[in-house]
């Protein structure tokens, strides 16, 4: 229907006229280098369209391009241009092909040339609330939040085909995204296409079957608006376009340009009220201002609360979602009583497991509503009578807050989003569950327990009502809740994928195919937290607090579903809601939890340490200084919880309540924002903080579980304890098969990459100015990470390499560590290296300095010698006056290249490898024709006569 009707519009050349004025203001308001050709009005009418002519030829005509002619910035201002069109102008062109794409020649040069659009007879209008619905499913689909996908799926007009499962969903999520990925030259596609090729033949295969059967093949979508196919289909047209033009664009990059200055256009700041001025909230300001800016902070409350009533932090910055208003503060001012009632309140998942004991510790300090005197030691069955089946009877509130309650596989096989947002339903199945050790582990269901057993205590029908009936005599009801007026329900999210690479997109169908693998899909009958995770990620996900069934009350996630504001929480911690000898029993018994994984160790916000119920955190005394070890009479033990998702935080320490609310959800730098602000409030509480810097060690960032016959996961455990389970030779054949043709399709994947050309990087000797020396005087010994930013010099490094843009994407995601061992001259380097959380390589090299040796990296031998190498003065860092220089020689593709490594301690603690490359003999390059050498002429550096750019003659092989 939309096309039919932009048919008969296109026969009116008036409106197309129309059309094309519109883009040409907007283009010339814009400063982008477009064209679009000026339509002569008294030379057109209804039947007749007159326009200046334009000298050029069709974009995928590259051999009329000029030689040296940068074919990438060419597409990506294409592309750019079609994104501000659309959210700025609110012209979607329907029909880029390449035909209706020019090149006009503006001068001499190789960037004398621009695009020009033409055709605007196929175009629709989208009104600004289409726009801001668009915008929002761009960054839903580049977050990955489900949720808000969802939302913007309903707001585009978009209408799924009945009730749709979870995986289902998951999949139109993935198909979003991928409309928004990276382009692809033709070279690249080939292992991609041929997978989604199958991934569309056994669907085919499905529908045949179910029609056999007289059955009906579920459909995906109901119906989809026709501008939205407007848009769609310009998208593909133009990724198919940047495809035959052999380059590869950011297409999510330039769509999010535009897109979120649209969203951030709908969403005006409300006034903050007034700013405070006491010194740990100017710099704590300024330290959220700076974790913004990198990227590692989304939105954040921060409140620090004495004993003596004063507050000496109240900070709120940030916005309350990734599609949403900036985070609102409290009304109050700092110092003022109450406060609250108009303030953001954001998601606590893991950290509301401390609201929720804290409200039942100071309901079991007086006899129960039935007249029951309750403690730690009465069992939980006295209270949830239900909770004692499943050979569950006699376990202890203690032993269940201590995460020893036998809740190790607490959720049915068949656990989906409606039992998760469930209360009754969570209730019941946790109950039913069977007494399953959990060999120290922890007991990620304590929050629902918790929920459970404070609503039997008070006698009220739902834990919604019971910690209303706690909050409400200390003021809090209206700042602690599960849900309340949506415009303070703030939300999370996770960081937003600027680039959809081929590495991302692998990850994902990776994802996917092992949850539809046939060991996934095996019924179970009662699963781990894990084993949920894996088959149900709708149902862990953190992004669930998001979810409109939550945030409106039509159900409730009682164990991580709360939501509260931070000064709320400071409120509720020097509260004095559990009697001091109640509070003191539940922090009389610490142990530590065992883990089998860094992973694991990060979701549990990096604290291993626990009392009934409660995370412990150990501080020190800033003057301390005990050389590394643990002086228990200097420490300071702080309470609390914290969430690992988001890094949020809130505990109570002598003298002073601290809350850290975050929600930015990032898999790799989760906890580095909320150490990072911790650090601010301790140095000005007089501590330093000595938990959730490091994981302990020997720990795998991911830990393998295997099922044996009785269902039970055996993982392996730090501190060398019993697993209680142990794993057969054949089980564990199995999961390392499992992972080598895991390894086996990465590496596919990668080989089917546009091969590399080998080409020479010239440099000049790295050390030609150092004089050897005999002694360091600085250690490099010890574990290196490589920096989150990318390396210095990499990207001109594979420029240089011309490496494709899809393998750069790749390239940027490796992550380095390094351990380094030196005794005298003799020195040990063990490197891993990782994609992801794949290692992909690991190496170790031994060798003493001064004499030659052997190795092996990236595949291949090399032979190698090193050297303590004395810096230039003008060079010397505070620490350290020499650095190890290593050379290695390889021998690629016939030719001798050299790799230098330099290593050297830098004055902030922090290890600078820099690497030079060096290649040997020539490369003959075949010119076939008199504008193949007038390339190369314009190529060369007429001073050095190397190559200034990457060459491909016509005529030969590059």
């Amino acid at each position: 229907q939309e096309m039919r009707r932009s048919s008969l519009e296109e026969v009116d050349f008036r409106l197309e006229a129309q059309n094309a004025n519109d883009a040409r203001a907007a283009l010339a308001q814009s400063g982008l280098p477009v064209g679009c050709p000026e339509p002569i009005a008294r030379y057109s009418g209804p039947r007749v369209l007159t326009m200046r002519f334009v000298e050029g030829w069709k974009i995928t005509d590259t051999e009329r391009l000029p030689p040296g002619a940068d074919r990438e910035a060419l597409a990506s201002t294409v592309v750019e241009a079609f994104a501000m069109l659309v959210f700025e102008a609110g012209l979607i062109h329907g029909d880029p092909h390449p035909g209706n794409i020019f090149v006009e020649q503006t001068g001499d040069g190789p960037d004398a040339i621009r695009p020009v659009l033409l055709d605007w007879g196929i175009v629709r209008r989208a009104s600004p609330a289409e726009r801001t619905a668009l915008a929002k499913w761009v960054v839903a689909s580049l977050s990955r939040d489900r949720f808000l996908h969802l939302a913007a799926l309903t707001e585009l007009g978009i209408s799924l085909a009945g009730s749709l499962d979870q995986d289902v969903l998951d999949k139109i999520l993935f198909m979003d995204m991928m409309n928004l990925r990276d382009t692809m030259p033709v070279s690249s596609r080939r292992q991609l296409q041929e997978t989604l090729h199958k991934q569309h033949e056994e669907n085919e295969k499905e529908k045949s079957k179910l029609e056999s059967e007289g059955k009906k093949f579920k459909k995906l979508l109901e119906k989809i608006p026709g501008w939205i196919h407007f848009f769609f289909r310009g998208l593909h047209l133009l990724q198919d376009m940047c495809g035959a033009l052999e380059v590869t664009v950011p297409v999510a990059r330039l769509m999010l340009k535009y897109a979120l200055p649209r969203l951030a256009a709908e969403n005006v700041p409300r006034p903050l009220g007034p700013i405070g001025s006491a010194p740990l909230e100017l710099v704590v300001r300024s330290k959220l201002e700076e974790l913004q800016k990198r990227g590692l902070l989304l939105g954040a409350q921060v409140a620090v609360l004495s004993d003596s009533g004063d507050w000496s932090c109240d900070v709120t910055h940030g916005l309350s979602g990734l599609a949403g208003a900036p985070l609102v503060p409290s009304v109050a001012a700092i110092g003022a009583e109450g406060g609250g009632g108009e303030a953001s309140l954001l998601p606590l998942l893991d950290v509301g497991v401390s609201v929720l004991l804290l409200c039942f510790l100071g309901a079991i300090s007086r006899k129960t509503v039935t007249g029951k005197d309750i403690n730690l030691d009465t069992p939980v069955e006295r209270l949830w009578p239900e909770f004692g089946r499943g050979g569950k009877g006699g376990v202890t509130i203690q032993q269940l807050l201590q995460h020893q309650g036998g809740l190790g596989r607490p959720f049915r096989g068949k656990t989906d989003f409606k039992t998760i947002c469930s209360e009754q339903r969570m209730e019941e199945t946790l109950a039913a569950s069977p007494f399953s050790s959990t060999a120290g582990s922890p007991c990620r269901v304590l929050g629902v327990a918790l929920g459970a057993l404070l609503r039997r205590a008070t006698g009220h029908k739902s834990v919604v009502a019971a910690l209303k009936a706690a909050l409400e005599p200390l003021g809090l009801a209206d700042d602690i809740m599960y849900s309340g007026n949506d415009g303070r329900m703030a939300h999370v999210g996770y960081p937003i994928l600027e680039e959809v690479s081929v590495a991302t997109i692998w990850e994902t169908l990776e994802e996917g195919m092992r949850r539809d693998s046939p060991e996934q899909k095996k019924e179970e009958s009662w699963l781990s937290w894990q084993d949920l995770s894996g088959r149900q990620p709708w149902c862990v996900d953190p992004l669930l607090v998001n979810s409109e069934v939550l945030r409106t009350a039509k159900g409730c996630a009682s164990g991580r579903g709360l939501r509260a504001s931070a000064k709320a929480l400071c409120r509720l911690l020097c509260s004095g809601v559990a009697p001091p000898a109640v509070l003191e029993s539940s922090l009389s018994r610490a142990a530590s939890l065992r883990v089998a994984s860094v992973a694991e160790w990060r979701s549990l916000g990096g604290c291993l340490e626990v009392g009934t119920g409660w995370q412990l955190f150990r501080f020190e005394h800033a003057g301390s200084n005990n050389g590394g070890s643990v002086d228990t009479a200097n420490e300071v033990l702080g309470f609390g919880h914290a969430d690992g998702a988001t890094g949020s935080i809130a505990m109570r320490l002598p003298g002073a309540s601290v809350a850290v609310l975050l929600t930015q959800i990032d898999p790799e730098a989760r906890q580095e924002a909320r150490n990072e602000i911790l650090t601010l409030i301790a140095e000005h509480l007089g501590l330093r903080t000595s938990f959730g810097r490091e994981p302990p060690p020997g720990l795998p960032e991911h830990a393998l579980s295997y099922e044996d016959a009785a269902g039970n996961t055996a993982g392996g455990f730090m501190d060398g304890g019993a697993t209680g389970n142990e794993v057969s030779e054949a089980e564990a054949r199995r999961a390392l098969a499992r992972m080598e043709a895991q390894l086996t399709r990465l590496t596919e994947v990668v080989q089917q990459l546009q091969p590399v050309q080998e080409r020479q990087v010239p440099s000049q000797p790295l050390l030609e100015h150092a004089a050897p020396v005999s002694a360091p005087d600085l250690s490099l010994a010890g574990r290196w990470r490589s920096a989150s930013e990318t390396p210095e010099g990499l990207e001109d490094l594979l420029e240089a390499l011309d490496v494709p843009a899809a393998a750069r994407a790749l390239a940027r995601r490796l992550r380095r560590t390094l351990d380094i061992e030196v005794i005298g001259d003799r020195v040990r380097l063990h490197s891993t290296t990782a994609l992801g959380t794949r290692q992909v390589e690991e190496t170790t090299t031994a060798f003493q300095v001064g004499k030659p040796f052997e190795g092996q990296q990236m595949g291949k031998q090399f032979r190698g010698t090193a050297t303590w190498e004395a810096l230039p003065e003008d060079e010397q860092p505070e620490v350290g006056k020499c650095t190890l220089a290593i050379e290695k020689q390889f021998e690629v593709a016939g030719h001798q290249v050299e790799i230098i490594e330099r290593f050297l301690l830098l004055s902030e603690q922090r290890l600078a490898v820099k690497f030079t490359l060096r290649g040997k003999g020539p490369i003959a390059v075949s010119l076939q024709s008199p504008e193949d050498a007038r390339t190369l002429a314009r190529s060369l550096d007429p001073k050095t006569l190397r190559l200034r750019r990457g060459l491909r003659p016509r005529g030969g092989q590059g």
